[in-house]
Order: structure tokens, then C-alpha cells, then sequence
């Protein structure tokens, strides 16, 4: 037993090289995406920091509204582009991967997890190359290491859906156009509103005891804080209706931003200058970067939660996509003796009338080859049907 799973895994590592070595070959070839993609993420930076991110000074709060939308615009642009470029690649290997797992040449998981190896990675460099030029041309708090990590770790999440997608729909058409649909769901439901988060009104009815253990003012704040932490990880019905909570959930979107903006923003302290201040908005009166996201109703919320989270998606996608496409696997009936000889036979006569014509009678010949042949056809489809219906039994 030991040799026969030694032997087993010997295999699957051969296989998964070779599955690696041809992706490896495909991406390398396709010199002319991978430099469009190239300047795609150069010229988005480029663009996004002289629009938005040369306004003010990075510790100043009139900076807020900027930065804001730098991180928002680029979480988005950098998760559509995994998405649809994994969604692409998909659909065009497609009919090639079910031919070869038809012919079990390698297994659902062996295939996505040679993808995960060398598509993935290719997506977040391109991200991370993003975060790069926008860090450089912008005045960030996050440190640049910590900016790229985490402008790559959306596309990963962007990317792993992608896969979760092509593999659990039909046709790579059907996957081109549910995909950047899903992702626009995802981004509606994970931007933040600029205005803050509305303040839910509390409707506690406290008791005599409850107003004597409440009356000191530390009491009282760390009892509005637990309510608003309640508030922001519950969901507001205000802001999302309540079918909507677990796509709001699932949104890479929504992790990527509140990551970002809590990595930038947590313990940072603004210089005032009310001329160049925001003029409406839930940031336009804040002093510092924990009371705009406080505002932004990220008070409770930190870095690390959003990773785990988008950690979660990225599992949860790519069990997805291996389970969706190892259900999808083809299959074929395996005829017995007699009709095996019988179909060679009919062929073999095929064969031989369609070699054995003059040129005379060249059409009467023909006709009657393509009316056997479709005989033939529609004999092979209720013979392959009957053998499946007691395959199946």
C-alpha cells in the first residue's frame, strides 16, 4: 500500500509539472498581452495620482477625500482586471482541459492547482507593480511593502473567483458575462459612502439598575461602542438590505477598501487648514485618522480582519472551482465485443463504397454514402444511449 500511494504521488507530481511547464510556455509566449497589461497598470497609476492624488499634502485632512478615491478606484480597476483576464484564459482552455480530463490525462484538482501556481502569481505582480507606481507618485502613511501586499492580495482573491466562475458555468461566454456582473454586485455592495455610515438610533429601554451601572461616562461609552460594533459587523438594514448581507460578505471589494483605508488612516494625525478642508461629507470636520473611520463606520475594524477574511474567500474560491470542475467531468461508454465489431464492420463497408465509385456515377455514389452515414449516426447515438442507460443502472 505504501508503494502503490508512493507511486501515486510520484505521478500526480509529474503531472502537475508538465501542467506547469505548459503554462509556464503560454504565458511567455503571449508577449504582446502581458506588455499591454504592462502599460494598462503603469498608465492607471499614472492617471489616478495626477487626477487625484496631487490635491494636497498626505497628513493634511483636505487629502482625505483623495486618497479615498485612490484607493477605491484602484481596488477596483486592479480586480477587474484579474477577473476578466483569469475568465479569458479560461474559456479559451476550456474545450482543450475537458478533452484531456475525458481522457483522464490528469484530475480537477491537479489542473487548478497548477493554475493557482502560475496564473495567480502573474496577476498580483501586475497589481503589486500598480500599488508601486501609485505609492511612489502619491504621499501614502502605509508603508510601500505593505501597500503592495495588499494591492496583491486582491488580485489573488479577483483571480481565485475567476476560476470559482469559469469552472462552475457552462460555456466560457456565459462565464465572460456573469463575471464582470458578479464583480459590479461586489463593488456596489463594498464601496464605502462618502457621507459615513449612518448612526443607528438606540432604541435600549434601560431599567433603574441599568441607569445607576451606566452612570459614569466610561461606562456609558464603552456600552456605545459595543452597539456600534454590533452595528458595523451585523450590517446596517439602512445602507444594505438584508438579502444582500452575504454578498456584501463575499465582496473582495469590500475587504481590500476597509483594509487599505485602515492601514492608511489608523493613528494618523492631521494638520488643520479650513480653507483646503472637505466641505461636506462625513470627513469634512475630522481632526485625525481614527475619527474618519470612525465616520466611515470602520471605528471597530482593522488590517488584520480583512486579510483573514479575503484569506477565506481565497480558499473558499478555489475549493469551488475544483469541486464545480470535477463535477463537470465528460463521460463515455465503453462498448462491449459485439458492438465494438459491429461499429468497425459498418465503418469498414463505409470505407469501401466510398472508395469503389467511378467518375460517372461519382453523385448517385455519394448520395448514398451520406444517407448510410447518417443511418450510421443515428444508429450510434441509440446504441451509445442504451449502453449509458445500463451503465447508469
Amino acid at each position: 500500500s505504501s508503494s502503490s500511494s508512493s507511486l501515486r504521488m510520484i505521478g500526480m507530481a509529474r503531472r502537475i509539472g508538465l501542467l506547469l511547464k505548459r503554462a509556464w510556455k503560454q504565458n511567455s509566449r503571449d508577449t504582446f498581452v502581458n506588455g499591454v497589461r504592462l502599460m494598462s497598470c503603469v498608465g492607471l497609476a499614472k492617471v489616478y495620482s495626477a487626477v487625484l492624488g496631487g490635491g494636497a499634502e498626505g497628513m493634511s485632512a483636505a487629502a482625505l477625500p483623495g486618497k479615498i478615491s485612490l484607493i477605491t478606484f484602484g481596488v477596483i480597476s486592479m480586480a477587474q482586471l484579474s477577473l476578466i483576464k483569469t475568465l479569458d484564459l479560461f474559456s479559451r482552455e476550456r474545450e482543450t482541459v475537458q478533452r484531456e480530463r475525458a481522457r483522464g490525462q490528469y484530475s480537477a484538482l491537479e489542473y487548478v492547482f497548477s493554475k493557482v501556481i502560475t496564473e495567480l502569481p502573474i496577476d498580483a505582480c501586475y497589481s503589486a507593480l500598480y500599488a508601486f507606481v501609485l505609492h511612489n507618485g502619491c504621499d501614502f502613511h502605509t508603508t510601500r511593502r505593505k501597500f503592495m501586499g495588499l494591492y496583491a492580495l486582491i488580485a489573488l482573491v479577483s483571480s481565485s473567483l475567476g476560476l470559482a466562475i469559469g469552472a462552475s458555468l457552462p460555456s466560457g461566454e456565459s462565464a465572460l458575462v456573469a463575471g464582470p456582473t458578479l464583480m459590479v454586485i461586489y463593488m456596489v455592495l463594498g464601496v464605502l459612502n462618502p457621507s459615513g455610515q449612518p448612526q443607528k438610533i438606540n432604541k435600549t429601554k434601560y431599567t433603574t439598575s441599568t441607569l445607576s451601572s451606566l452612570s459614569s461616562g466610561k461606562q456609558h461609552q464603552e456600552e456605545e461602542d459595543k452597539q456600534q460594533q454590533q452595528q458595523n459587523y451585523s450590517g446596517s438594514s439602512e445602507t444594505c438590505p438584508r438579502v444582500l448581507l452575504p454578498l456584501k460578505m463575499c465582496s473582495p471589494i469590500k475587504w481590500s477598501i476597509e483594509s487599505l483605508l485602515c492601514s492608511e488612516f489608523r493613528g494618523l494625525e492631521f494638520t488643520r487648514d479650513f480653507r483646503s478642508a472637505p466641505q461636506m461629507g462625513a470627513i469634512a470636520l475630522v481632526g485625525s485618522g481614527d475619527q474618519a473611520l470612525k465616520a466611515l463606520g470602520l471605528s471597530h475594524q482593522t488590517t488584520e480582519k480583512c486579510i483573514k477574511a479575503m484569506m477565506t474567500l481565497l480558499v473558499s474560491h478555489i475549493a469551488v472551482a475544483i469541486g464545480a470542475l470535477a463535477m463537470r467531468r465528460q463521460r463515455h461508454v465503453t462498448l462491449d465485443d459485439d458492438d465494438a465489431s459491429s461499429v468497425n464492420s459498418i465503418y469498414f463497408t463505409l470505407n469501401n463504397n466510398s472508395n469503389n465509385y467511378n467518375t460517372d456515377d461519382a453523385t448517385t455514389t455519394s448520395k448514398n454514402v451520406t444517407r448510410t452515414s447518417d443511418k450510421t449516426t443515428s444508429w450510434l447515438h441509440r446504441l451509445f444511449k442504451s449502453n449509458l442507460k445500463q451503465k447508469t443502472r
